[in-house]
Order: C-alpha cells, then sequence, then structure tokens
C-alpha cells in the first residue's frame, strides 16, 4: 500500500512540475553570462524580438514532456522542472570519427544519404504502424521523416518533406473522423487532433489557423468524453489566438476554463498562466483600465500561488503602476526583471513593446 502512495505522490509531484513550452524556450535560450549594465539589460531584452528561437516541437506527456528540434539535432527530456539532453545529432561528432568536413560535397552527399536512410526507416515504422491501426504512432513517424527530408539541401528533400508532411496530416486527420464517428473513440479523436495542432503550430509547415482549429476540436471531443485534457488544448489554442493577434477570441476561451482548473488540487497550478495570458491580450487591446479591474478581481478569487503571490502577478501590477505613473523605465525594468526568469514568446515580446510604446506616446 505504502508503494502505491508513494508512486500516486510521485506523479502528482511529476505532474505539477512538468516543464512547459515556455521553460524550454528560457532553457534553451539560457547563456551562462548575465546583462551587467543598463545598457547591457536593455539591449538583451529588445534584441530578443529578432534572435529567435530554434523551431521544436513540442510534446506534453502530463507527467514529462519531450522537446525534438525541427532538425533533428538534439532531443531534451522535461521532468521536474529541468530540461535535460536526451541526444544530439551523431552528426555533430561526425569530425571525431574521421567523416568528410561540413561544407565540403562529400560532406553534402553523405548528409544526404544518411538522412534519407533515417527517412526510409521512419516511414517504415509509419506505414506497420497504419496497418496496426496506430494512427498516432504513424502520423509520428510520418512526421519524423519529413523533418529528416526537411535538412536535406537538395529540391528533391524538400519535396519529399512535403510529402512526408502531407502525409502525417492525412493519417492524422482521416484517422480521427473515423474516431470521432464511434462514441467509444471520441476521447482517441481528441487525442489525434491534438497531435494535428502540435504539428501545425510547430512543424515543418506551420499553419497557426489550423492549429487552432484542431486545438479546439480536440477540446470539444474530450470534452464530450468527459477527458480531463479538455482545458489544455483551450489553452493551447488561446495561446495562438494571442499570436495571431485575436486577443478577444483569447479572452473569451481564457475565462472558460480558469474557473474549472482552480477547482480542481492538480490543475490549478496552471492558473497563473492562463491569467497571465489574459493579462497580456488586455495589452494587446490596449484596455489597461479593464486589466486594472480584472487584476483587482483576480487577486480576491485567486490566492496564494494561483495567482496573488505569483510572479506573473507581480509583473503584470509592475506594468499597470508604469502605465499610470507614464513611466517608460519602470515598464522596461519590470519586463527585464521578468525575462531574466521566464522568456518572453517573439510575440509576447513586440506586443510589450507597443505598450511601452504607448506610454511613451502619452508624454
Amino acid at each position: 500500500m505504502l508503494g502505491y502512495i508513494l508512486v500516486a505522490a510521485l506523479l502528482v509531484v511529476c505532474f505539477k512540475t512538468n516543464p512547459n513550452k515556455d521553460s524550454f524556450k528560457a532553457f534553451i535560450t539560457n547563456t551562462s553570462s548575465n546583462p551587467t549594465t543598463t545598457t547591457s539589460k536593455i539591449t538583451s531584452f529588445l534584441t530578443r524580438a529578432i534572435t529567435g528561437i530554434p523551431a521544436h516541437v513540442y510534446n506534453d506527456y502530463a507527467f514529462f514532456s519531450i522537446v525534438t528540434l525541427e532538425d533533428n539535432s538534439a532531443t531534451f527530456l522535461g521532468v521536474l522542472g529541468q530540461w535535460l539532453v536526451l541526444s544530439e545529432l551523431v552528426g555533430r561528432t561526425a569530425g571525431l570519427r574521421g567523416k568528410p568536413a561540413v561544407g565540403s560535397r562529400a560532406a553534402v552527399d553523405t548528409t544526404e544519404m544518411e538522412l534519407e536512410e533515417m527517412a526510409d526507416v521512419d516511414r517504415t515504422k509509419a506505414k506497420q504502424a497504419a496497418l496496426k491501426k496506430d494512427y498516432l504512432t504513424a502520423g509520428n513517424a510520418y512526421q519524423a521523416a519529413a523533418l529528416r527530408f526537411k535538412q536535406g539541401f537538395s529540391e528533391v528533400s524538400q519535396l519529399q518533406a512535403a510529402r512526408n508532411f502531407e502525409d502525417a496530416y492525412r493519417i492524422l486527420q482521416s484517422a480521427a473522423k473515423i474516431y470521432a464517428s464511434n462514441p467509444q473513440q471520441i476521447s482517441r479523436a481528441g487525442q489525434l487532433y491534438e497531435e494535428l495542432g502540435k504539428i501545425y503550430s510547430s512543424g515543418g509547415q506551420r499553419d497557426l489557423e489550423k492549429a487552432i482549429e484542431a486545438y479546439e476540436t480536440a477540446a470539444n471531443y474530450y470534452e464530450v468524453s468527459d477527458d480531463f485534457r479538455a482545458p489544455a488544448q483551450k489553452a493551447s489554442a488561446a495561446a495562438l489566438l494571442a499570436e495571431r493577434g485575436r486577443y478577444e477570441s483569447a479572452i473569451t476561451l481564457l475565462e472558460t476554463i480558469v474557473s474549472v482548473c482552480a477547482q480542481d488540487e492538480i490543475r490549478s497550478y496552471k492558473v497563473k498562466d492562463y491569467l497571465f495570458l489574459e493579462a497580456l491580450c488586455m495589452i494587446g487591446l490596449e484596455d489597461w483600465i479593464r486589466l486594472g479591474k480584472s487584476v483587482r478581481a483576480w487577486d480576491g478569487k485567486y490566492q496564494g500561488d494561483k495567482w496573488a503571490k505569483s510572479r506573473e502577478c507581480r509583473f503584470i501590477k509592475g506594468l499597470i503602476d508604469a502605465r499610470n505613473l507614464n513611466d517608460s523605465q519602470i515598464y522596461r525594468d519590470a519586463c527585464e526583471e521578468y525575462d531574466k526568469f521566464n522568456r518572453f514568446q517573439e510575440w509576447q515580446i513586440a506586443l510589450l513593446l507597443k505598450g511601452k510604446q504607448g506610454i511613451e506616446d502619452l508624454r
């Protein structure tokens, strides 16, 4: 009995400390040196808008997460609040094994051949999985093949990449429709649409509108089957809506899940993230009065780490204070301080810079 209790406790800890997308971006962009002067701090924050983050595929497995860089150069495991490197591309150490130097014609040809061989293995895996009706594995394998071909230098490789992406979309969509027609398999359909959302949002052929639609469809199917994963899919859709500048739609979606998660002990730790995203959307709408009223309401409703004592709450309040004082320096300092611990995404940086400009325009 004690063993079961310990396992259950460990699973709860893993669920609560499962690293999210933003934490990976902070991990992958973190450097050993920190800016020390005011000028370097400002530069560090502002240049985030153009430096970018390596393209990657993020998979959330509830108790842990896996991230694979789109060029397949590395795979990372996120567990217990930290990220670990699982593997790196063999080609990075090819020089140590006497292989041709990168940049030579021989190296290019060798790389093309290696990628094609690995992609063929992925395609074989996909076909075998499809025959067994394991469509999720099949879709992921086709995507893996596509990402390998995408690393190639030839036009043929790029065409093969496109073909495999299409195969991944096709098999997942077809399977999802089949499962959706069976009342006993609704949750399985939701899982496939969730996977489609991940591919469309971070795959080689990024399409945010299709990703939003896939996540919302996944949420609908999860709700029908009373699956606990529904709020997470709505949150994913809301994040993409915000990235697209559809702030009001994102807010509406977030409001439907915050109260649900707040009442669940395990999912309550996500409340601060959802409220933070909602607050950013209000900044995007330049509706500071609405934001101020909302934050005051959240303070009374979501106590402790859910919101009131969170870093996200302090940051948003700092921005509100800066706006009320018409002080762009306070605004900038608040952004830089928060960015040290939670890296902003590119669209968030653009949104916050617009908010800073709004303060300066009031002078």
